[in-house]
């Protein structure tokens, strides 16, 4: 980021790096495709978690919290033994 001089004041200049996917609301981004634009750290993180095989146009045109799944609690499953 660079700063810009207006007489006696500084004033940062923010960029904004919105998220290429259909109706999310971030304009934060930190990750950037050349092919596919900006994504957020959230939608990232789903799509991290979405089946293996998605394509990820269709990935970037679905709806956030399209691909979310419910998280197993996996100390139900393997609790410490005692």
């Amino acid at each position: 980021m660079g700063k810009r001089g207006y007489g006696l004041f500084d004033e940062e200049i923010i960029m904004v790096l919105s998220c290429f996917r259909r109706n999310c609301p971030n304009i934060m981004c930190n990750r950037y495709s050349d092919k596919y634009g900006y994504i957020c750290a959230s939608c990232f993180e789903e799509l991290e978690q979405a089946p293996i095989d998605i394509n990820i146009v269709d990935f970037m045109d679905s709806e956030p919290g399209t691909f979310l799944q419910e998280c197993r609690d996996y100390n139900k499953i393997f609790p410490i033994m005692e």
